[in-house]
């Protein structure tokens, strides 16, 4: 669980997450082609990046019908975002713990320091355990507020947007499966966007 959940940490940090303008051509596209016929749909298959819309046309292609498509989607959303919080949640709890495990090194170094005080050098030996006492608190808080809180945060954050593409990208393919002109599925994308930012896709004139 740990080492799944730090793999997908590297991932987070290192890779943005696609924004929801970078899938309006594409989808408008595919929407397009669908209305053709579903073997050219099928062909495109191979060259999508994204696996749920790349699972979505597959079904599409493999004729479900809508209301299965759809059913299908939801259920691996839901999975998705119930893995994700648990993820998210064990930071929380390790956030909460982090604190407590410093009071721990604290209560250590004042027993120690109070142990050594009949001691020779009892001034040297009290600084040291006393300066054991406040590392392990200052260690605590920061791997609580500078580590596990803003990974939480971070993760959240990222489920959000992963789970608000996935819906976009699950209406998207159950308007291609109604049949659904590509303009308006195209209307329907930039509607996750800013006004600054809708795209009106330029499809090839048909010959």
């Amino acid at each position: 669980m740990f080492s799944r959940v730090f793999r997908r940490l590297l991932v987070v940090f290192k890779r943005e997450l696609a924004s929801p303008r970078r899938y309006i051509s594409g989808i408008t596209r595919l929407a397009a082609l669908a209305r053709a016929g579903r073997l050219i749909l099928e062909r495109e298959i191979p060259g999508i990046r994204n696996r749920f819309l790349k699972d979505g046309i597959q079904m599409l292609a493999d004729e479900f019908s809508p209301d299965e498509i759809v059913e299908i989607m939801r259920q691996r959303i839901e999975f998705r975002l119930r893995i994700e919080i648990e993820e998210s949640q064990l930071f929380r709890t390790m956030a909460k713990f982090a604190p407590a495990f410093g009071m721990i090194g604290t209560l250590i170094g004042l027993i120690g320091m109070l142990s050594n005080m009949a001691a020779d050098d009892t001034i040297g030996r009290m600084g040291a355990d006393m300066a054991v006492a406040l590392v392990t608190t200052f260690y605590g808080l920061i791997l609580a507020n500078l580590v596990f809180i803003p990974f939480s945060t971070k993760l959240e954050n990222r489920t959000r947007e992963e789970i608000e593409n996935m819906r976009m990208i699950q209406e998207s393919i159950r308007m291609i499966a109604e049949s659904w002109h590509h303009r308006k599925v195209e209307d329907y994308l930039n509607s996750f966007v800013r006004p600054s930012e809708r795209i009106v896709t330029k499809l090839p004139q048909r010959s």
